[in-house]
């Protein structure tokens, strides 16, 4: 995923945040690293925020981080 910050003139942000919402934990806290790297957690933080409650310990871990930069 963080070979992906080298398009970011490409990546659709709406199509990224909707993977913050799939089943996968693995797939939500890749999501928020790559937000991390793009440096778009201080713009879409309120998109991470639900992530701080969710139930694997990565996730929340990984939203945390992505959210530090806020």
């Amino acid at each position: 995923m963080s070979n992906l910050v080298n398009y970011t003139n490409v990546i659709n942000i709406n199509q990224v945040l909707q993977f913050l919402n799939d089943k996968s934990p693995l797939v939500k806290g890749a999501t928020a690293d790559l937000l991390f790297d793009m440096k778009a957690g201080t713009e879409y933080y309120k998109a991470l925020l639900p992530l701080l409650k969710d139930e694997k310990r990565a996730v929340r871990v990984k939203a945390f981080y992505a959210l530090s930069a806020v």
